[in-house]
């Protein structure tokens, strides 16, 4: 089954519900949808798009978003999904690197030169989502129909997340990025449910949007939950339909959880994956119950170790590199063999780069990147822990840890702060609270204040950014 085919079934078994709802209050139902497919697709054949040909979309979120994705798939040709806020250089580089014939943007379809002679893809490669680059030139990442749909249906099997056709689902993350393309529109078709999407981001009235709709299931980023939390209560409607909120692309701090769970009465499941896990690998919905600061127990059909540097597991209780096993992995990095045999290993497992420790219930504690690692006079310190001490002073609002080069001590903890509407701190006293309840080592040696932390699209924050900034 290809993924595209799950928009004939939902318009076929529910041809007059509703695909799409817009701010506007203009509607698409299911078979208009598939109508719009079938015509799209169409196009590109006429323009000699075949199986295996690449078709790049540079679009907002949309309703010619979702056409122009399972258009492509339809005609048997592979999505090259793009961030409209890319500059033209990173544009040029995704274009030649996946050797796009064509680019799908706001002014209409555009035929593309590629540079290169463009590699071949595995059959039955759906999509080539690029990497966030964070630690380089960005890597091509080879998501095929059956990973997509095998996440599908792991998530599928969680009673709390089981997506039905009367569902609104809150289609505020981007489409280009895989939790916005599988877990929301993809999972949309797969249950012939409805998604408002919303192109922009503003607290108060995305709220009045999703009362306006009836929402029931909202998806984001951390920072769009504390913007929620943040909307003084007066300015915020009731929210009667909204059973669910899932979190992803960036850790969700326990206090956040415990304040929107306290002013919406939903708790929210964090959830935990990868671009190239389609992307799902763990879920508090997965879990008995959900639990702060975690996220919780592997899906259905996969596995999940972690690793110390010999590649053995570690004891109970260690932190070591995450990696997981299953049919939603991805098949390689487009050209690069070499990346593909680093990042996958012989008997199938894929190193996520993350670092992990299981709770004394078992459930996935994230500890951050393994390139964020910070090490002190020989000493590991992990920024998500200096984090969640940081998070619970009263008057700091966000934070982010990272290491900068020392002469003295090989790298030092540098802790980058937003402080809370209002609120004042100094060096001295962040330093100070640190002192009552970290080592030594793992206590900032600066700290900077910011307005508010930078951040890419999906939410996660630029950690580079805040390794140069002054």
């Amino acid at each position: 089954m290809n993924v595209d085919e799950l928009v004939g079934k939902a318009a076929a078994e529910h041809p007059q519900r509703i695909a799409f709802r817009l701010l506007d209050g203009s509607t698409v139902s299911w078979a208009q949808v598939d109508q719009q497919v079938d015509a799209f697709a169409d196009a590109l054949r006429q323009r000699g798009i075949g199986p295996g040909e690449r078709v790049a979309i540079v679009l907002p979120n949309s309703v010619a978003f979702a056409v122009a994705f399972w258009g492509t798939l339809r005609a048997g040709a592979v999505v090259v999904p793009m961030n409209p806020a890319y500059t033209p250089r990173e544009r040029n580089h995704i274009l030649t690197d996946s050797g796009a014939a064509l680019l799908v943007s706001p002014e209409g379809l555009e035929s593309v030169d590629s540079a290169t002679s463009p590699s071949a893809v595995p059959d039955g490669t759906a999509v080539i989502c690029y990497t966030s680059g964070t630690t380089g030139v960005p890597k091509g990442a080879l998501l095929t129909h059956a990973n997509f749909l095998t996440n599908l249906e792991s998530f599928a099997l969680l009673p709390a997340l089981r997506v039905n056709a009367d569902d609104v689902l809150l289609g505020l993350l981007p489409f280009f990025h895989i939790f916005g393309l599988n877990v929301i529109l993809n999972a949309a078709a797969r249950h012939g449910a409805s998604v408002l999407i919303m192109d922009h981001f503003s607290p108060a009235g995305s709220l009045s949007d999703l009362a306006t709709h009836g929402v029931t299931v909202a998806y984001g980023a951390p920072p769009v939950f504390a913007a929620w939390c943040a909307v003084p209560v007066e300015s915020v409607p009731p929210l009667p339909a909204l059973r669910a909120a899932v979190s992803g692309a960036d850790s969700l701090p326990a206090p956040l959880w415990h304040a929107f769970a306290q002013r919406f009465g939903v708790e929210i499941q964090e959830s935990y994956g990868l671009t190239e896990t389609a992307p799902g690998l763990t879920s508090n919905a997965a879990a008995p119950r959900p639990k702060a600061g975690t996220v919780g127990l592997p899906l259905s059909g996969v596995e999940v170790r972690l690793t110390g540097p010999d590649g053995s597991d570690v004891a109970a209780g260690q932190i070591g590199e995450i990696q997981a096993r299953g049919a939603n992995v991805f098949a390689g990095y487009h050209g690069l063999a070499d990346a593909t045999a680093e990042a996958i290993d012989a008997e199938g497992w894929f190193r996520t780069g993350d670092l992990g420790q299981w709770d004394d219930d078992g459930y996935l504690v994230i500890k951050g990147r393994l390139k964020d690692l910070v090490i002190v006079s020989g000493f590991n310190v992990y920024p998500r822990e200096v984090e969640s001490v940081l998070i619970e002073h009263p008057a700091i609002a966000d934070v982010a840890v990272v290491g900068l080069p020392d002469a003295r001590t090989g790298e030092r903890v540098r802790a980058v702060v937003v402080t809370q509407p209002g609120q004042t701190l100094s060096e001295a006293e962040v330093v100070a609270y640190c002192r009552e309840r970290l080592a030594r080592y793992k206590m900032p040696r600066e700290v900077v204040f910011l307005p508010a932390l930078p951040r890419k699209a999906t939410g996660k924050v630029a950690r580079d950014a805040l390794r140069t900034s002054p």
